[in-house]
């Protein structure tokens, strides 16, 4: 599979990504939802990966020969609608920091959470405890 796609805008933090934090739930978890790759007819691109390169990068780096991808063959434009609303709904989306603060306190650790023990400055610090949140 080709990675990453031409079409891809997004950028992080650091070189990598977040393929740590990935890589540390793809070990805790398991792979819980497919990549998205080309099949490439329309766009001259065989196997381009669309979501998911990190996800195909952590697991390469975990050894696994085998992946859950859904597939598509779709020409340029869609693929870069598929690209671009990828990241951009993840970008728009909020959270309940109560409720998830509540939800990482009943967890026994924050192993495969993407989470670590520190908590985010204007989270209710009462409620972020037994995680080791503190």
């Amino acid at each position: 599979m080709s990675s990453p796609p031409r079409t891809s805008s997004r950028t992080t933090g650091t070189p990598d990504g977040d393929v740590p934090a990935i890589t540390k739930s793809l070990t805790v978890n398991g792979q819980y939802k497919a990549i998205v790759v080309n099949r490439g007819t329309h766009t001259g691109r065989p196997n381009e990966i669309l979501a998911g390169n990190h996800t195909y990068a952590a697991a390469a780096e975990l050894g696994w020969e085998h992946i859950a991808a859904t597939w598509v063959d779709v020409d340029d434009e869609a693929a870069a609608r598929i690209v671009i609303v990828d990241n951009r709904s993840s970008d728009l989306a909020g959270y309940d920091t109560a409720l998830l603060a509540e939800i990482l306190a009943e967890l026994p650790d924050l192993n495969g959470t993407g989470y670590d023990q520190d908590v985010p400055s204007g989270w209710p610090v009462d409620s972020c405890r037994g995680a080791g949140a503190r």
